[in-house]
């Protein structure tokens, strides 16, 4: 960890935090030492992660508060700065990949639905910081996706809501410049829970390794980070050679079978 020695004395809120890729940060900034505020919308699984970290690390701090309501990622922000005074790093971590399938086949509600869950959270939460994290010179990390980069077939809501988190924090950059924005755009990655079926054939990743790397990233102030690195000359290879790369999407992706008459 002692690359990411920029944590240390920090005070980082991690929204989304109780499991998966986010406690796994969660966790990697406790052992940095950073004030690490963890979050999530269950009371008792919030309870219960921020005790089990705080048997290695005292300054970690739980909130319940589900950031798709603005009220609620308010007063998230206002328990952090409660607590401890400052906030260096936010890193919007809420998301749902929802059902997979073309995105007509999307009923309005999905869409509204991971819509809310993937864009709305992280505005919320950055409306809020911004005021800190403006004091600090502070970092913000937005949990992106290949599909932010890539439009997969068979991801129809999830492509045009993580397109929408890549846009948002472009935008994030150019009017805040005295913040550092690092989108991170990992592939799946490896979970307690199987992979949702329909998706990818990419290998998924090592949350560990893709924490630190995502750690790293943030802490050089680099605009993104993508996962696996082959992912970003892919990427490349659409803009300049676009039927070629729609070949090779194709190759690893899952068709949606309409459900349209």
């Amino acid at each position: 960890m002692a690359r990411n020695n920029w944590l240390e004395g920090s005070t980082v809120l991690l929204t989304g935090s109780t499991r998966g890729i986010g406690r796994e940060l969660a966790q990697q900034c406790a052992e940095a030492g950073a004030n690490v505020v963890i979050n999530g919308t269950h009371a008792r699984t919030v309870d219960d992660v921020a005790a089990s970290m705080r048997t290695h690390h005292q300054h970690v701090l739980g909130v319940q508060a589900d950031v798709c309501d603005p009220e609620q990622a308010e007063q998230l922000v206002e328990r952090t700065i409660e607590e401890y005074g400052q906030l260096d790093a936010l890193f919007n971590i809420v998301g749902a990949s929802g059902v997979r399938g073309g995105l007509l086949d999307t009923s309005p509600e999905q869409l509204q639905d991971i819509v809310a869950r993937n864009i709305g959270s992280m505005i919320h939460a950055t409306r809020y910081a911004m005021p800190h994290l403006e004091e600090t010179k502070g970092r913000v990390m937005n949990m992106g996706s290949i599909s932010s980069l890539v439009a997969a077939p068979n991801y129809g809501g999830y492509n045009v809501a993580k397109f929408g988190v890549r846009g948002a924090t472009e935008q994030l950059r150019r009017e805040h410049p005295n913040v550092s924005f690092t989108l991170a755009c990992p592939g799946p990655i490896q979970g307690d829970k199987p992979r949702t079926p329909g998706g990818t054939s990419i290998p998924a990743l090592d949350p560990e390794v893709l924490a630190t790397e995502i750690l790293n990233a943030v802490g050089k102030r680099r605009h993104t980070i993508v996962r696996p690195r082959k992912m970003l000359a892919l990427n490349m290879l659409m803009k300049v050679w676009p039927s070629l790369g729609d070949k090779i999407v194709e190759s690893f992706s899952h068709k949606p079978e309409s459900k349209r008459k």
